[in-house]
């Protein structure tokens, strides 16, 4: 059952066609298409964030806030400030979780 509160930024997890709670690559790519509104097909590593999907600063914002309270990790905004593909996003968040970018 998902449940949704008004405190969560997080969109409602899919019940059982969800990703596993450990494949990283997996959740990312449900959460981002989620918080961007995005088909989960668009999401390739070369597909840049800003010209490819129109995500602007406030929606950088939002979405790193998103991410990092699904992978429970923190983003440096130095390192944020570097990402600009869907890749790079993968690559920071693999990183960070010590999954593999896949």
């Amino acid at each position: 059952m998902s449940e949704q509160t008004s405190e969560s930024c997080r969109p409602p997890r899919p019940d059982a066609a969800g990703p596993a709670p450990d494949d990283v690559p997996g959740r990312l790519q449900w959460l981002v298409s989620a918080h961007l509104d995005v088909d989960p097909t668009r999401l390739r590593p070369e597909v840049r964030l800003g010209e490819d999907l129109c995500v602007d600063s406030l929606a950088a914002i939002e979405l790193t806030m998103v991410i990092e309270d699904e992978f429970d990790i923190s983003l440096p905004e130095s390192e944020v400030a570097d990402v600009r593909t869907y890749g790079d996003v993968l690559a920071l968040v693999s990183a960070r979780t010590g999954a593999n970018g896949g």
